[in-house]
């Protein structure tokens, strides 16, 4: 048989310590950190290469009309005119003489001594011919074409220099 349970006895020593446990359950992970200081400013960066040649922008608005001008000044020539109309047939002429006297009547060929000038304004006036020589047509003096970055040239003493109409733009 059992008997009566005894008074508690004294407490011991500490016992050895015990090998290392196993290794845990990772945790959850933390919130997100708060916003960090500002940066150092960076160093200045590199050149970049030339942009190419933008499109050619609007035309602007029209200007405020100008002041009247001294009444005893002479402006510049103004702008050419719009090409009229046709004006009507004229008379009809007196005979003319017989053509070159120089002609090779086998081929019709003319030996006329022919030249042709070209004849270039630095104003707005037209210049005159020579005399006795006919004028063959009127227009622009044309020195150089540049497109994109192909130019060509004319020399002004040809008559391809000349032409009969001008625009600054396609």
């Amino acid at each position: 048989p059992d008997g009566d349970l005894g008074d508690r006895g004294i407490t011991g020593d500490d016992g050895t310590q015990g090998p290392p446990g196993n290794d845990g359950v990772d945790g959850t992970p933390g919130a997100d950190g708060g916003l960090g200081q500002p940066g150092n400013k960076g160093e200045k960066g590199t050149l970049g290469t030339e942009g190419g040649v933008g499109e050619q922008g609007p035309g602007g608005e029209k200007g405020y009309k100008g002041r009247q001008g001294f009444s005893d000044a002479v402006g510049d020539a103004g702008v050419k005119g719009q090409k009229g109309e046709s004006g009507k047939g004229g008379n009809k002429g007196s005979t003319g003489p017989c053509g070159c006297p120089e002609i090779d009547q086998t081929n019709t060929t003319c030996r006329c001594d022919t030249h042709i000038y070209v004849r270039h304004s630095q104003s707005g006036d037209t210049p005159e011919c020579p005399s006795k020589h006919t004028k063959l047509w009127t227009g622009y003096s044309l020195l150089a074409l540049v497109s994109g970055r192909v130019s060509a040239e004319q020399d002004l003493g040809k008559s391809g220099s000349c032409i009969e109409q001008f625009t600054n733009s396609p």
